[in-house]
């Protein structure tokens, strides 16, 4: 059951990572650009539904919802995440805020209501860059959109919107997480290179973009993360299985196949939008006594 535990963890953050590494952008503002970002407020919700076998264990119909608000500055780069997450009959609030001190930065989470808080510090290398600004990528996706058909239009946030659907393919999700570097922690925590990794292995991404009509700035996107999520966390789980092994004594014959680890990803859809950009207020540290 602990295996189970820090799978389902570790596909947490998969997700969130994943999530906010495609951050979509909106604002009322007529001039607003990627050159000139200073701060957005983010609404994220994530459902997924799978099954994950190893070792004789098995778990079917398992659902996590999670919904919230990012709020983000880049000048200074702080980062306040109030997220839900539900799963079976759990319940997870987590509050989290992210400063940068000089090569470092210092990060508060509270699962608690914000009641009381725990604080880490943790280097800049360690931090993915997706949780504080990833400008270069915005553009990225707003670029897969030129090659997409146009679907319909609709309105977010009172902005009249195209709405442009297509297929990421596994070259095109492989340079994005590249550009974004959202993942780079987590791959490099289970021995994944993205670089070195093939990029079919990521599949492909059935995807939703909405660009505002006038300006063609990215106003949200709706992903279907199914076959992105079943081979990454594929690979995720047999890293994870190795790491757990190492220092173990084992057969000579032994091999990770015979564990039968699977994971199977039935549902896994996102949907994001941004708005009060460049209207979010200073993002300051929590009262913590």
């Amino acid at each position: 059951m602990k295996m189970t535990k820090k799978i389902l963890a570790s596909l947490l953050a998969v997700l969130l990572l994943s999530t906010m590494a495609c951050t979509a952008w909106a604002d009322k503002s007529e001039d607003v650009s990627f050159e000139n970002l200073k701060s957005l407020r983010m609404d994220i919700t994530l459902d997924i539904n799978m099954d994950i076998s190893m070792m004789g264990e098995s778990m079917s119909d398992i659902k996590m919802d999670t919904e919230g608000t990012i709020d983000m500055t880049l000048d200074p780069d702080r980062c306040y995440l109030d997220m839900t997450t539900t799963s079976a009959d759990e319940t997870m609030h987590l509050l989290s805020y992210y400063e940068p001190q000089e090569t470092e930065y210092v990060v508060y989470t509270s699962v608690d209501e914000g009641k009381t808080w725990e604080k880490q510090t943790v280097s800049g290398d360690t931090l993915p860059n997706g949780m504080v600004s990833s400008v270069d990528s915005l553009a990225k996706i707003a670029e897969f959109a030129k090659d997409f058909e146009k679907t319909g239009t609709e309105e977010i946030h009172g902005r009249k919107a195209d709405i442009y659907s297509g297929v990421l393919s596994g070259d095109q999700l492989k340079d994005y997480l590249s550009i974004s570097g959202s993942l780079d922690t987590l791959f490099a925590s289970f021995g994944i290179g993205i670089d070195d990794m093939d990029s079919s292995m990521l599949g492909e991404m059935p995807c939703t973009i909405a660009l505002d009509s006038e300006t063609s700035m990215l106003l949200g996107y709706g992903m279907d993360m199914k076959d992105f999520l079943q081979n990454l966390m594929q690979a995720v789980m047999e890293s994870l299985m190795a790491a757990s092994l190492e220092g173990q004594e084992l057969p000579e014959d032994f091999d990770l196949s015979m564990l039968e680890i699977a994971v199977t990803i039935k549902e896994a859809q996102s949907y994001t939008t941004l708005y009060d950009f460049n209207a979010v207020e200073e993002i300051t540290m929590p009262n913590v006594a």
